[in-house]
């Protein structure tokens, strides 16, 4: 199984070139699976913005990212828009760059040795 978190600058969902590396390297990393059993993507955003603009936001970001997946042969298989229903903390209260992302995480057989 693969996981990785692609992070968006504030209220953008244009992937960043960190962002497509990252991507690029999970992609050519599933090319070793005998089987992509299930991408899945589940967006997010900060809470900075009301609740529609998050929801809106964090499905924008989703399709940036499957999209790139896409060019790389990765279909994704569901998606879930989450807005701002998942920050992550820091000592100080919300982390915002950490807060505007998106979780991938890709299932995948491989063959027995």
């Amino acid at each position: 199984d693969y996981l990785t978190t692609i992070l968006f600058d504030t209220n953008s969902a244009e992937l960043t070139d960190e962002g497509s590396g990252s991507l690029a390297q999970l992609a050519m990393a599933t090319r070793k699976a005998e089987r992509v059993l299930s991408v899945q993507l589940f967006g997010y955003a900060d809470s900075r913005g009301d609740h529609d603009y998050n929801m809106a936001l964090s499905q924008q970001r989703m399709l940036s990212v499957g999209e790139f997946l896409n060019g790389q042969s990765l279909n994704v298989t569901s998606r879930f828009a989450k807005g701002e229903t998942a920050p992550i903390l820091g000592a100080d209260g919300e982390d915002l760059a950490l807060s505007r992302r998106v979780d991938v995480a890709i299932k995948t057989r491989h063959l027995k040795d």
